[in-house]
């Protein structure tokens, strides 16, 4: 009499549900994160950014919109690199592309969690770990 402990319900809910129900993610909805800037001065007093994540089975779509956000040339560096940051593992999802202060992004990832969405000024966008000044972060998904 085993099962006694386990209980019934919860056995029969697995079987009424679809399993489609089941395997979806607990925020199937897009949320948003909102970016911030540390840096005062250099132009970056106004910079204001968004990300919406929207999370699929596997993976999470990242767009991420950047306004007033300087070329990475004032801080000499070549671009800006968005990294997905959980615990120690960082994962760069890609470069923004910046045109007239404005930049956006479109990526995706296969890390579900992640506690800090970071963008950092780089001299290469292809870098394995971040080595750059942080010039945008929000708390992520």
């Amino acid at each position: 009499m085993r099962f006694v402990r386990f209980g019934v319900i919860p056995i029969l809910m697995w079987c009424i549900l679809p399993a489609t129900i089941l395997a979806a993610p607990l925020s199937a909805t897009p949320s948003r994160v909102i970016l911030r800037s540390p840096i005062h001065a250099m132009g970056f007093q106004c910079v204001m950014a968004s990300a919406k994540l929207r999370y699929t089975q596997h993976d999470v779509f990242i767009t991420l919109h950047a306004m007033h956000l300087p070329s990475p040339h004032v801080l000499h560096k070549m671009v800006y690199v968005v990294w997905v940051v959980n615990g120690a593992h960082k994962e760069n999802i890609g470069a923004l592309k910046v045109h007239n202060m404005m930049a956006a992004l479109q990526a995706q990832t296969m890390m579900m969690k992640f506690q800090d969405l970071v963008v950092t000024a780089e001299s290469f966008a292809t870098i394995a770990k971040p080595a750059g000044r942080v010039v945008l972060s929000g708390m992520g998904g």
